[in-house]
This record gives C-alpha cells, sequence and structure tokens, in this order.
C-alpha cells in the first residue's frame, strides 16, 4: 500500500498550482503516487498545463488584445522619446 507524498512535498506543489483546482489536482497526484521521483516528474509536467488551462478558461480574448495593444503603444512612446531616429525606417542609426 501506497502512502502518498510527505505533506511538505505536497505543499510545495500546491505552491505551483493555481487555487481553484489545487484540490483536485493535488488528489490526482495523490492517487497516482508511486514514489518521490516518479511523484516530483508528474508534479512538474502537471502544473504548467494546468496554469494554462486556467489562463485560457479565464482570459477574454478582447481584453487581451488590448492590453498588447496598450503595451506596444507604450514601448512605441518610450522609443519616440528616447530617439525618434530608431522608428525611421531605412537610416542607420550611428
Amino acid at each position: 500500500m501506497n502512502r502518498g507524498p510527505s505533506k511538505a512535498v505536497e505543499a510545495i506543489v500546491a505552491v505551483f498550482v493555481p487555487p481553484a483546482c489545487r484540490e483536485e489536482v493535488l488528489g490526482d497526484l495523490h492517487e497516482r503516487y508511486r514514489s518521490p521521483l516518479p511523484y516530483a516528474w508528474e508534479a512538474l509536467c502537471t502544473a504548467p498545463l494546468v496554469i494554462a488551462s486556467r489562463v485560457r478558461r479565464t482570459t477574454d480574448p478582447q481584453v487581451l488584445l488590448m492590453q498588447a495593444f496598450a503595451l506596444y503603444m507604450s514601448f512605441l512612446g518610450a522609443a519616440w522619446f528616447q530617439d525618434p531616429a530608431l522608428l525611421q525606417i531605412g537610416r542607420a542609426h550611428v
């Protein structure tokens, strides 16, 4: 009978899993526990996928595009204030 991972290891993994799905993910990892090394490997592989899934489900595409545009415009404005010649096409900046 597998006892499961230690509480300290589960606490470390819990830090990297979003709170909304933490209980389910930790429960699934606990059920699949065989030994510490495969548990760690499975946690390392699972956490990024869970994070990406939460981001995909909670992100509004329109807001994401507006934020990307605002970020681009801020970089463009900073480059223009720093040196307007950087933004001219075809001119070599010396």
